[in-house]
Protein backbone atom coordinates (compact mmCIF):
# COMPACT_ATOMS: atom_id res chain seq x y z
CA UNK A 1 0.00 0.00 0.00
CA UNK A 2 1.28 2.98 -1.16
CA UNK A 3 -0.38 6.47 0.70
CA UNK A 4 -0.32 9.51 -1.71
CA UNK A 5 -1.93 12.91 -0.77
CA UNK A 6 -2.06 16.44 -1.74
CA UNK A 7 1.11 17.68 -2.95
CA UNK A 8 2.08 19.39 0.03
CA UNK A 9 2.19 16.33 1.63
CA UNK A 10 4.59 14.85 -0.72
CA UNK A 11 7.53 14.37 1.55
CA UNK A 12 5.28 12.29 3.83
CA UNK A 13 3.92 9.68 1.06
CA UNK A 14 5.05 6.32 0.37
CA UNK A 15 4.40 2.77 1.65
CA UNK A 16 2.67 2.42 4.76
CA UNK A 17 2.15 6.20 5.19
CA UNK A 18 -1.69 6.76 5.29
CA UNK A 19 -1.20 8.10 8.99
CA UNK A 20 0.97 10.53 8.05
CA UNK A 21 -1.15 12.01 5.37
CA UNK A 22 -4.57 13.71 5.66
CA UNK A 23 -7.15 12.47 3.11
CA UNK A 24 -4.35 9.81 1.72
CA UNK A 25 -5.21 7.94 -1.37
CA UNK A 26 -4.01 4.54 -1.48
CA UNK A 27 -2.54 2.83 -4.19
CA UNK A 28 -1.35 -0.76 -4.52
CA UNK A 29 2.07 -0.68 -6.52
CA UNK A 30 4.19 -3.71 -7.10
CA UNK A 31 7.11 -4.57 -4.60
CA UNK A 32 10.44 -6.26 -5.65
CA UNK A 33 13.52 -6.63 -3.27
CA UNK A 34 17.16 -4.77 -4.35
CA UNK A 35 18.63 -8.79 -4.46
CA UNK A 36 15.69 -9.58 -7.08
CA UNK A 37 16.35 -6.33 -9.47
CA UNK A 38 19.96 -6.70 -9.05
CA UNK A 39 20.18 -10.78 -10.00
CA UNK A 40 17.45 -9.48 -12.98
CA UNK A 41 20.26 -6.92 -13.87
CA UNK A 42 22.74 -9.81 -13.68
CA UNK A 43 24.71 -9.04 -10.73
CA UNK A 44 26.43 -6.16 -11.77
CA UNK A 45 28.89 -4.35 -9.29
CA UNK A 46 27.53 -2.11 -7.05
CA UNK A 47 29.47 0.46 -5.15
CA UNK A 48 26.88 2.50 -3.42
CA UNK A 49 23.12 2.26 -2.24
CA UNK A 50 21.53 5.12 -0.83
CA UNK A 51 18.10 4.36 0.60
CA UNK A 52 15.45 6.82 1.94
CA UNK A 53 12.35 5.01 2.06
CA UNK A 54 10.31 6.47 5.51
CA UNK A 55 11.19 3.65 7.98
CA UNK A 56 11.02 0.79 5.68
CA UNK A 57 14.95 0.81 5.38
CA UNK A 58 15.26 -2.07 7.68
CA UNK A 59 12.80 -3.91 4.88
CA UNK A 60 15.39 -3.09 2.19
CA UNK A 61 18.14 -3.92 3.77
CA UNK A 62 16.83 -7.40 4.28
CA UNK A 63 16.41 -7.60 0.71
CA UNK A 64 19.50 -6.59 -0.17
CA UNK A 65 21.30 -9.30 1.86
CA UNK A 66 22.94 -11.40 -1.57
CA UNK A 67 24.05 -7.80 -3.09
CA UNK A 68 25.44 -6.48 0.08
CA UNK A 69 27.35 -9.56 0.62
CA UNK A 70 28.84 -10.05 -3.13
CA UNK A 71 29.74 -6.75 -3.79
CA UNK A 72 29.93 -5.04 0.15
CA UNK A 73 28.72 -1.56 -1.11
CA UNK A 74 28.62 1.73 0.99
CA UNK A 75 25.45 2.35 2.13
CA UNK A 76 24.06 5.67 2.68
CA UNK A 77 20.40 6.04 4.70
CA UNK A 78 18.12 7.80 6.69
CA UNK A 79 17.59 6.06 9.95
CA UNK A 80 14.72 7.76 11.63
CA UNK A 81 12.92 6.49 14.79
CA UNK A 82 9.51 7.93 13.94
CA UNK A 83 9.90 6.81 10.92
CA UNK A 84 11.08 3.23 11.83
CA UNK A 85 8.29 2.57 14.40
CA UNK A 86 6.13 2.38 12.08
CA UNK A 87 7.38 -0.76 10.32
CA UNK A 88 8.21 -2.02 14.17
CA UNK A 89 11.92 -1.79 13.56
CA UNK A 90 13.49 -1.11 16.48
CA UNK A 91 16.58 1.85 15.97
CA UNK A 92 19.60 -0.52 17.62
CA UNK A 93 18.63 -2.88 14.47
CA UNK A 94 20.76 -0.87 12.27
CA UNK A 95 23.74 -1.51 14.70
CA UNK A 96 22.95 -5.03 14.75
CA UNK A 97 23.18 -5.35 11.35
CA UNK A 98 26.62 -3.54 10.37
CA UNK A 99 28.22 -5.73 13.00
CA UNK A 100 26.99 -9.33 11.37
CA UNK A 101 27.53 -7.81 8.23
CA UNK A 102 30.92 -6.81 9.03
CA UNK A 103 30.17 -2.81 7.95
CA UNK A 104 31.05 0.29 10.60
CA UNK A 105 28.31 2.97 11.47
CA UNK A 106 28.92 6.71 11.21
CA UNK A 107 26.34 9.50 11.38
CA UNK A 108 25.88 11.94 8.08
CA UNK A 109 27.61 14.42 7.78
CA UNK A 110 29.65 14.87 10.96
CA UNK A 111 30.83 10.96 10.41
CA UNK A 112 31.21 9.91 13.41
CA UNK A 113 31.66 6.37 14.49
CA UNK A 114 28.85 4.59 15.99
CA UNK A 115 29.92 1.35 18.20
CA UNK A 116 26.69 0.79 20.63
CA UNK A 117 23.36 1.47 20.67
CA UNK A 118 23.91 4.57 23.06
CA UNK A 119 26.24 6.50 20.70
CA UNK A 120 23.41 6.04 18.27
CA UNK A 121 20.62 6.93 20.33
CA UNK A 122 22.69 10.12 21.05
CA UNK A 123 23.56 10.61 17.13
CA UNK A 124 19.55 10.11 16.19
CA UNK A 125 19.03 13.28 18.28
CA UNK A 126 20.79 15.36 15.78
CA UNK A 127 20.76 13.61 12.19
CA UNK A 128 18.60 10.81 10.38
CA UNK A 129 21.60 10.36 7.84
CA UNK A 130 23.84 7.18 8.32
CA UNK A 131 27.10 5.47 6.21
CA UNK A 132 27.72 1.79 6.26
CA UNK A 133 30.85 1.58 5.05
CA UNK A 134 32.35 -2.35 4.90
CA UNK A 135 35.38 -2.94 7.35
CA UNK A 136 37.26 -4.78 4.44
CA UNK A 137 37.33 -1.59 2.44
CA UNK A 138 38.52 0.43 5.86
CA UNK A 139 41.21 -1.89 5.87
CA UNK A 140 42.71 -1.26 2.31
CA UNK A 141 44.02 2.18 1.12
CA UNK A 142 41.83 4.67 -0.28
CA UNK A 143 41.21 4.07 -3.81
CA UNK A 144 38.14 3.82 -6.38
CA UNK A 145 36.76 0.23 -6.33
CA UNK A 146 37.76 -1.75 -9.81
CA UNK A 147 41.10 0.32 -9.93
CA UNK A 148 44.38 -0.73 -9.52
Amino acid sequence: DFAVGHPSDALFEGLGSAGRIADARIIQVPATTVDEEWAALGRPPVSVLKIDVEGAEGLVLEGARRMVEACRPAILLEWADAYLAHFGTKADALLSWSQEWGYRLYSVPAGTPVTDPQLLAVQMLNCQNFLLLSSQDLAMPLKMKGTP
